[in-house]
């Protein structure tokens, strides 16, 4: 017992230490770029490089560290090479751009730029039971075309429906609760801990269709309302409760 709480002391300690490390991080970093904005943060880099524990083997729950270098890393990169055409930057997808000359336009330096025909796809939207598919060629290499496509963190078919993002969905939510539903009947969970499990690890996914759930159907909608109650009956063992969904 001494072993383990010898241990559990430790690990606190460590965790306390790189929430201090975090916030330092994160304070520093504000500082920095509140400056001018052709600040080098290499050499914030360098600086903090010195304070951080040894990170080899990952960092702890929920660490700042993954976001705050990539944006150190991104705003030193942007501001550091003069001759970046465009850096048009979604989430944590950067594209950037380079040309011989800042005065190039794009009609002049797109030509320049190789195609990557591998990583091109192409999609018809249709309301046909079975529509007639063309084969499209660039530059005598196919095109392939795809039934559906990811856009903005959210999966769309050729018909413009959310069924394949609903699975998705529906699937984690379903593989979450299954994990409650076996803590729960060995009462290792209270139902606080619980709570804070649920919106930790479940309620992201119905955050994330907010903004689709207006236009689904009236059945679509009961059946992400049943999971949800059925999570809840679970969290709050409410095992007395009818369940016919």
């Amino acid at each position: 017992m001494e072993q383990f709480a010898e241990h559990d002391n430790n690990q606190s300690d460590i965790e306390v230490e790189a929430n201090v490390v975090d916030h330092e991080l994160v304070t520093e970093l504000q500082m920095v770029m509140a400056e001018a904005k052709t600040t080098e943060l290499s050499s914030l880099y360098r600086r903090l490089v010195k304070k951080l524990p040894d990170w080899s083997k990952g960092v702890h729950q929920g660490s700042c560290v993954g976001p705050v270098w990539f944006i150190v890393f991104h705003y030193d990169l942007l501001n550091s090479v003069s001759n970046l055409h465009f850096k048009p930057l979604f989430a944590d997808d950067l594209a950037v751009v380079l040309s011989p000359s800042v005065t190039w336009s794009s009609k002049v330096l797109i030509p320049y730029l190789s195609q990557q025909i591998t990583n091109t796809f192409w999609t018809l939207f249709h309301r046909q039971i079975s529509p007639t598919i063309p084969t499209i060629h660039c530059e005598n290499n196919t095109i392939a075309q795809v039934p559906k496509f990811k856009y903005l963190g959210i999966t769309l078919d050729a018909r413009l429906s959310f069924n394949f993002h609903l699975q998705y969905i529906k699937l984690k939510i379903q593989k979450n609760s299954t994990v409650f539903k076996r803590l729960s009947s060995t009462r290792m969970l209270s139902t606080e801990i619980s709570h804070k499990l649920y919106y930790t690890y479940i309620r992201p996914y119905y955050q994330s269709i907010l903004d689709i759930h207006p236009i689904l159907s009236s059945s679509k909608k009961q059946q992400l309302e049943a999971l949800n109650r059925k999570i809840f009956r679970i969290i709050n063992r409410w095992y007395d409760a009818a369940n016919d969904e």
